[in-house]
């Protein structure tokens, strides 16, 4: 009895630890750019306007990249399918902060939740380059 059990204890845990998303489709990777619109943020008594900043995500086969202004992130990605989208959920290095994404294959648009008290930004997949 406590080999069956320890069996299935083994068997679960490795099936856990090589339980890896499948990476997206090459036609959904790529350089997607948008910006980020202006808000305001209240510190303490003051209330800060925050100028829109431009944003570029670039969709590997592993991993993501994103740049906010002159700020570059990276880090690896986890998948998961919805009905009519992709979800993609990213944690910032050192931060523990995650990022959504979120991939509409109908359009290949993707909208990045923004964190309190920032705005969600649309993001349009680039135009490839025509092939020479």
């Amino acid at each position: 009895m406590i080999r069956i059990v320890s069996a299935l204890v083994v068997i679960l845990f490795t099936q856990v630890v090589f339980a890896q998303s499948k990476p997206l489709k090459r036609k959904y990777r790529g350089t997607y750019t948008g910006e980020i619109p202006a808000y305001n943020v209240v510190l303490g008594s003051k209330e800060v306007a925050v100028k829109s900043q431009a944003i570029e995500l670039t969709i590997l086969k592993d991993s993501v990249l994103l740049k906010i202004g002159k700020y570059n992130y990276a880090d690896t990605y986890i998948v998961q399918k919805n009905l009519n989208h992709f979800e993609l959920n990213c944690e910032r290095e050192n931060s523990g902060i995650n990022e959504l994404l979120i991939l509409d294959p109908k359009s290949k648009t993707v909208l990045r939740k923004g964190l309190f008290p920032q705005p969600d930004a649309v993001l349009v997949q680039k135009k490839k380059s025509a092939k020479r």
